[in-house]
């Protein structure tokens, strides 16, 4: 047994080796470095029934993976072995999944394996009955996320059934653990189910023509799959060459051209697609409306000319908006590239964009994200881990408690006043507002809290406070944690304003909270 100021002179020594072994000899055995570094604890541990010793060595194992990471390999044994003992109890799960989103972030071709390691522990932590409700709620809420995860992965390499089985497996746990992602969950598996028969029905075609390449109505279907039902003209023009209808070869050249198009050509794209959508069902008719309206809204802007031709396309882009209020804008068909409207955004009234007016506007929300600490960091798609969400909570509240704080934003709900237990009295402000992080936004969420002021001044407030109400808040950070994938604000004293909404946006826009945060 080594007493405890030898195994930490020993730790000690471990760490900074782990630092300079890849300058040392980049072609070391990962495996072998890590048996000579750890190999005696591993023994020890394997040689008891008691877990304490496997946590302990996950937990210390994790902390040297992220000294490690300039040695991808010798990080990767590290990580592994960390989740191996850390699964082992109930009390190494946060070790062992620490590790795994390390790995996972530091090798993405290992994110599949990762996910799906971290998926059973989170699966163990949400059905073990012994656990406090809220830690297996959050445990299942990660369960549903990591399988979100998994299923957009498999989207992404076209394998829509295993896809559909993660979506499913998720669906019932978000039902008691996530509800907000419950209609997001269900969308996405009417996409994905909407992709299976498409595909489906391509390969049948496919399989046609193998046996008979002239079938021309079949290369016409063909074609017509991909232009309209997959909203993929790149990929149609791939097999023009299979149908005899020269007006659709002809369309669909058209539809691949994205630049230098005439007046003309752009009048006959919004025709052309409003013809296909005529003759589309569901989500297909709203793709190609969406594309007509796209090339209208171009044709528009380029011809300026007060004649026929442009009160004919500004009668056909009414009557293409008017429709699309009614069935809805459809989202991108899943297997293909999602149309182009950058060139259609609406603009606010003042000539420039949302996207425009928000790459415009500082944003201290996505500082605060930057200047987390390494571990209390969420990952590329915004959400925390369970260890990095417990770290960044200390770290919120730490550094932000007491800090000054003013917002200006679109209200997206407002929750009539309540009182707590402790007799406050709350109103509930939820604002949209857009922070990139990684490869998505996130949605930013100030609770405010009001303690001054009669009751029903407060309830009053809150009645006039509605969605896309235009207000102000100023008032000092109480304090600031995370919230599911989310960050909450409470700030207390706060006050109030009601400010009207930006021209042209109607209070619709998500993209307008502007954040201060002083010193």
């Amino acid at each position: 047994m080594h007493s405890t100021g030898h195994f930490e002179l020993r730790l000690l020594i471990a760490v900074i080796i782990l630092a300079i072994c890849p300058m040392l000899n980049a072609a070391d055995d990962p495996k072998v470095v890590f048996e000579s570094l750890y190999g005696e604890q591993v023994r020890q541990a394997a040689s008891t029934h008691q877990t304490d010793d496997d946590v302990a060595l996950a937990q210390q194992l994790h902390k040297a993976a992220i000294t490690a990471k300039a040695d991808p390999a010798l990080m990767a044994v590290l990580c592994e072995n960390a989740y191996e003992f850390g699964r082992k109890d109930l009390k190494g799960y946060n070790a062992a999944i620490a590790a795994m989103q390390l790995l996972a972030e530091q090798q993405p071709d290992r994110v599949s394996d990762c996910r799906e390691k971290m998926t059973d522990l989170y699966e163990r932590l949400y059905r073990n009955p012994r656990l406090l409700r809220n830690v297996r709620v959050q445990a299942g809420q990660r369960w549903v996320q990591t399988l979100m995860q998994m299923a957009e992965d498999h989207i992404a390499a076209d394998e829509f059934a295993q896809a559909h089985a993660m979506l499913r497996k998720a669906q019932p746990i978000a039902s008691t653990t996530a509800p907000k992602q419950v209609d997001a969950i269900r969308r996405r598996l009417i996409q994905v189910a909407e992709a299976m028969r498409t595909f489906k029905q391509i390969d049948q075609l496919k399989g046609r023509l193998k046996a008979n390449p002239d079938d021309h109505a079949t290369g016409d279907q063909l074609v017509r799959t991909y232009l309209v039902q997959l909203d993929d003209p790149m990929e149609a023009q791939k097999y023009t060459f299979l149908t005899n209808d020269e007006s659709l070869k002809q369309f669909v050249s058209l539809a691949n051209q994205s630049t230098d198009l005439s007046h003309e050509q752009l009048l006959t794209l919004g025709d052309g697609y409003r013809d296909l959508a005529d003759q589309a069902e569901g989500n297909s008719q709203s793709r190609m409306f969406m594309r007509a309206q796209q090339a209208y809204a171009q044709y528009l802007k380029a011809h300026t000319e007060e004649d026929a031709d442009r009160l004919k396309a500004t009668l056909a882009q009414q009557m293409v908006e008017s429709t699309l209020k009614k069935i809805g804008r459809a989202p991108a068909p899943i297997g293909s590239t999602p149309p182009d409207t950058e060139k259609t955004t609406a603009t606010n009234g003042t000539g420039a964009s949302d996207a425009d007016n928000a790459a415009q506007v500082p944003d201290p929300i996505a500082q605060i994200y930057d200047s987390l600490p390494e571990d209390a960091r969420p990952d590329n798609n915004g959400r925390w881990g369970l260890v990095a969400q417990s770290r960044a909570d200390a770290w919120l509240q730490e550094s932000l408690k007491g800090k000054p704080f003013e917002v200006v934003g679109y209200l997206l709900n407002v929750q009539a006043a309540t009182k707590d237990r402790a007799g406050n009295w709350y109103i509930y402000v939820h604002f949209y507002r857009h922070t990139a992080i990684g490869k998505t936004t996130k949605l930013s969420i100030i609770s405010v809290r009001l303690q001054d002021g009669k009751e029903q001044d407060k309830t009053l407030m809150a009645m006039q406070m509605k969605k896309g109400q235009g207000a102000k808040i100023t008032g000092t950070i109480h304090s600031a944690k995370t919230n599911g994938d989310e960050l909450r604000f409470t700030i207390k004293p706060a006050n109030i304003t009601l400010v009207p909404t930006r021209p042209g946006e109607g209070g619709q826009s998500p993209g307008g909270a502007i954040i201060i945060m002083g010193g």
